[in-house]
Formats: structure tokens, C-alpha cells, sequence
């Protein structure tokens, strides 16, 4: 599974219904959206294809760590080529370990932190004094 705010490559398909095949060497013609709740945002790299003789249709594009940033995303568009068609792209990211034991020190703790790892008294103190 993705982690939220990271750099994510990500894979599509585009489609040629009238010829019912992946479509190869259309990366130029597409225009790529992120789509976070109600809001459809351009992407700011450019396509590319994998391989046209083994995997034709699909597609590559590097999503900035800001464009994969929220909780459900998709990735959609569309082709200038007639008859092509973008599939879409969803899924759902997970919070990283690191942002997450951020997040719960700040709200637990929040200006504390300090006192937090350094109170005797505390079960965390004990487990940061043995660490060092």
C-alpha cells in the first residue's frame, strides 16, 4: 500500500475501444489529473510508456510526494488521440510509521516532549534511558 506524501510511481492504462488493445506510443497525448475529494489537480510530470511489445497500454507517471498526499486518490484523463481512453486509478494511502508517531507524541505530549522522555517516573523515560 502507498504511504501518504511520498513520491509514487504509478501505473495506468490507456485503452483503444475501437480496437479493443492497449494503446502504444500515446504517452505525448494524454492529460494526467489527481483527483483528491471533489478537486481534479494536473500533474506535474510527464507520462511514460513501459514497454509497447510486452505491456502495451501501459503507462507510467511519477506523482510528487504532494500530489500523493491524502487518505483517497485517483488518477484519471484523458487522450487528444481518438477512441483512446485513460482508465482510472484509485487508491488509498497509509499514514508512514513516522508521520503517525509524530502525530500521537504532538497530541499527547504536545510542548512536553521533553519532560515526556526524560521523567523518571514514566514507563517511556525507562525504555529511552535503557536505549542510551
Amino acid at each position: 500500500m502507498p504511504s501518504n506524501n511520498v513520491q509514487l510511481n504509478m501505473q495506468y492504462t490507456a485503452w483503444d475501444k475501437e480496437n479493443d488493445i492497449g494503446k502504444t506510443g500515446d504517452a505525448s497525448n494524454h492529460a494526467l489529473y489527481i483527483i483528491k475529494g471533489t478537486t481534479a489537480t494536473a500533474v506535474t510530470n510527464t507520462p511514460t510508456e513501459i514497454d509497447s511489445t510486452h505491456c502495451p497500454g501501459i503507462y507510467n507517471i511519477l506523482l510528487t510526494a504532494s500530489e500523493n498526499n491524502g487518505d483517497f486518490i485517483t488518477l484519471a484523463g484523458k487522450s487528444s488521440t481518438d477512441n483512446i481512453r485513460i482508465i482510472p486509478k484509485s487508491w488509498s494511502n497509509q499514514i508512514n510509521m513516522k508521520q503517525l508517531n509524530e502525530q500521537i507524541l504532538s497530541a499527547y505530549v504536545g510542548d512536553n516532549l521533553d519532560s515526556f522522555f526524560h521523567n523518571s517516573n514514566s514507563v517511556t523515560a525507562k525504555i529511552v534511558d535503557n536505549i542510551q
